[in-house]
């Protein structure tokens, strides 16, 4: 994979895009690969697709937003709360704790 990868990266002649393609998987070549090498790591978003899935729903179903700052404001609260989630922390409690924390 590696050398397919390289290989690709180093072809002339190519237009604009394929050009900044070419570009990141030469910067990023390491990162890419790194699924290789640890297996703890996936090959995959999916974990990071499903994740997403209820705020895309919710989003679907509620028509979106009215305004780009409603958007924005809802991606930022689900970014919240998808967060303390993973950390085990109680909802209200880190929303309070951190509502104080602004405050002062």
């Amino acid at each position: 994979m590696r050398t397919k990868l390289e290989t690709f990266a180093q072809q002339p002649g190519c237009d604009a895009d394929c050009q900044r393609l070419a570009k990141r998987i030469r910067t990023y070549l390491e990162d890419l690969l790194v699924w290789l090498r640890d297996p703890a790591v996936s090959p995959d978003n999916n974990a990071a697709e499903r994740a997403l899935r209820p705020a895309v729903i919710t989003r679907k179903t509620s028509f979106g937003s009215r305004s780009p700052a409603g958007a924005q404001a809802f991606a930022r609260l689900l970014s919240l709360i998808e967060t303390w989630e993973r950390q085990d922390q109680d909802f209200f409690a880190a929303a309070q704790a951190a509502v104080a924390a602004a405050r002062s």
